[in-house]
């Protein structure tokens, strides 16, 4: 067991060896070779160039696998130097310089700028740029020095063969690390997605690079600013691609415009070739700066907004935008589930395209409110589908640039529990009418003398009995109107009746109401008016309306008067008494007992009248509300047709 355990252990150790002495090898492989080429461009003097790839190569190397990369570096800059020019001691002062910068560089882009994810924000890119300009000052300060020491150059040419240094090392950072990097670290490829288009801009891009650096038309070129035709492409692979394709795009024309540069063409050839390689040198650096801080600001915006689309998608509520035309313009996940749709169909669509008959609809009238006017609301509706099914959700309408943010989220789960509780209530009301209407009759019989005379001490009890009966008989009444009210089961049957007769029917009924409260009711002089309404539901509506009405009352004379408004019939009852506050009008409308704060700490709550006496106004076309801080209580009938 203990010598297979050691015999694996041998084998790893000996897979890693053999990995990293390839490792080695390919990296001062590559280091020697790119070194060679680049030296090929080295005009004013065989050991400066103004293009030195190496330097983007082992600032990479040293962030992606560590200070240990440093021997395959330095060894390879040592060979590149020596096999060129100077001798064994010129070659190392050299390699070292190169070495340091890279070791440098990467010791500093670990600690300020994010280490290998240096390329990831604009932050960490703003502060590789200056590590980089630092580090290759370093580099080109020890080679010149180094030339001139060692008798391979003259100080007349020191701050030529300085800049050409510094800047051919500085255009290999810029250029060749991000590349490396990106090929290394990024692995998707949006030209996957749009092959056809990835070829287009290759060819674009090949032909408008040969057209400017090919030399064909090179006295046109020459004369006019074409480079800058280069310039568009760039954004284009920026905001249609990745980062890998835009640094693939960089190299391909860095290459054609190097190529051409040396050759003598293309608008970059000002003097001598290392002049003109240093100018393009320098535009080509500028153009890998704005694509690179560019390319990154873009990935970072698609990551926000994939982080966005992440968040919307994962919440329960629906998420929609909707533009001024009525079109969709975002849609998460859970409010297409709720659509029953797909994104595809729905995005670019209008409202009243994906789903014909919605502008009819009591929603799309709140929502072209809030359109208009720019305000918030929030509401139940029911959304009936195409294919015969509903469920209801609770929306939260808010106005946005775009134009409107609707946010819903299915309570059909809650509507059914509300209906069965209302189905319960309903049922359970009904129940109980039977056993009240029989305490309510033997009680009212006990008192009429129909079982012998009822004795003195007893008859103050029924009288309390027979009272709170017809209290809770109206109770339970009022609980039976508000089941049907929320189960949608009031049919009314409409007719033609004269609002004069209903007003003095239900004033007569309370009389005795008035009369304990010492009181009185004057109806108003008016024309004569017809109603379409319920007369029942009618007669229950008026009532509940001026009984709360005498609740708050403090006057000894209540006045009732009827007005025309249009089609309807509206009738006010003045009391000039209490005043009902803004904020607890509502109050008065919702199915409560008593307001949770009572005008003056005397009066008692409306209960349930009100809330019933609205639902079945409404029902009937009218409507219940207060004006005057609600010393006014107005309901309004729909006036009946001759």
């Amino acid at each position: 067991m203990e010598k297979s355990t050691v015999r694996k252990e041998e084998k790893s150790d000996l897979k890693f060896f053999v990995k990293q002495i390839l490792l080695f090898s390919s990296l001062l492989l590559l280091y020697f070779i790119t070194g060679k080429i680049s030296l090929q461009f080295a005009f004013l003097n065989p050991s400066a160039t103004p293009i030195w790839f190496p330097t983007g190569i082992a600032l990479a190397a040293f962030l992606i696998y560590g200070n240990k990369m440093w021997p395959a570096v330095f060894l390879g800059a040592l060979l590149v130097n020596y096999t060129t020019a100077g001798n064994i001691l010129t070659s190392l002062l050299i390699a070292t310089g190169n070495t340091l910068e890279g070791l440098i560089g990467a010791y500093l882009i670990n600690i300020f700028a994010n280490g290998k994810k240096v390329f990831f924000s604009l932050r960490d890119i703003i502060k590789f740029i200056f590590i980089v300009i630092l580090i290759t000052t370093l580099s080109a300060n020890i080679g010149v020095f180094t030339l001139i020491i060692g008798g391979l150059a003259t100080w007349s040419n020191f701050l030529q063969l300085w800049i050409t240094w510094w800047l051919g090392d500085l255009a290999g950072a810029l250029m060749v690390t991000p590349f490396i990097l990106f090929w290394l670290a990024d692995h998707s490829l949006r030209s996957r997605e749009r092959p056809v288009e990835a070829l287009f801009i290759l060819f674009a891009l090949l032909s408008m690079g040969l057209f400017i650096f090919g030399g064909f038309v090179d006295s046109i070129v020459k004369q006019y600013p074409f480079e800058f035709l280069l310039i568009p492409i760039i954004p284009w692979v920026v905001f249609r691609f990745g980062r890998r394709e835009t640094m693939s795009a960089i190299a391909v024309l860095s290459m054609l415009a190097i190529s051409g540069t040396v050759k003598g063409y293309g608008p970059f050839t000002i003097g001598t070739p290392d002049e003109s390689l240093l100018v393009l040198q320098i535009f080509m650096s500028v153009v890998t700066i704005t694509a690179l801080v560019l390319a990154v600001a873009v990935a970072e915006r698609r990551k926000a907004e994939e982080r966005l689309k992440y968040t919307l998608d994962s919440m329960i509520e629906g998420f929609q935008v909707v533009d001024f035309d009525w079109r969709y313009v975002y849609l998460n996940d859970p409010v297409v589930k709720q659509a029953k749709s797909t994104k595809e169909k729905l995005l670019g669509q209008t409202m009243m395209e994906a789903f014909p008959g919605i502008e009819k609809t009591e929603m799309f009238k709140r929502l072209k409110e809030c359109m208009k006017n720019r305000t918030a609301h929030r509401m139940e509706n029911r959304f009936d589908y195409p294919d015969g099914t509903s469920r209801w959700f609770q929306l939260r309408i808010e106005p946005v640039v775009e134009g409107l943010l609707i946010l819903s989220i299915d309570i059909t789960p809650e509507k059914e529990a509300e209906k069965m509780k209302t189905e319960f209530i309903y049922l359970a009301s009904h129940e109980l009418r039977t056993p009240l209407s029989v305490i309510k009759g033997f009680t009212s019989m006990i008192n009429s003398g129909n079982y012998g005379v009822v004795s003195a001490k007893l008859k103050r009890p029924f009288e309390l009995i027979a009272e709170s009966t017809d209290r809770l008989v109206g109770r339970v009444n009022d609980i039976l109107n508000i089941s049907k009210i929320e189960a949608d089961r009031l049919n009314f049957k409409s007719g033609r009746y004269s609002l004069d007769s209903l007003l003095n029917e239900v004033i007569n009924d309370l009389k005795p109401v008035v009369k304990e409260a010492h009181k009185k009711i004057v109806l108003d002089k008016h024309e004569k008016i017809y109603v379409s309404v319920d007369k029942t539901v009618a007669l229950e509506v008026i009532k509940k309306v001026i009984a709360s009405a005498i609740n708050f009352v403090d006057k000894k004379v209540i006045n009732v008067s009827v007005k025309k408004q249009g089609r309807l019939a509206v009738v006010f009852i003045n009391d000039s008494g209490v005043e009902i506050k803004k904020e607890n009008s509502e109050e008065f409308f919702s199915k409560i007992e008593f307001l949770k704060s009572r005008p003056r700490g005397e009066s008692p709550g409306v209960g349930l009248g009100l809330y019933i006496a609205k639902e079945f106004t409404r029902k009937m076309g009218g409507d219940v509300w207060f004006e005057n801080n609600g010393n006014t209580f107005v309901f309004s009938l729909p006036i009946a047709s001759k």
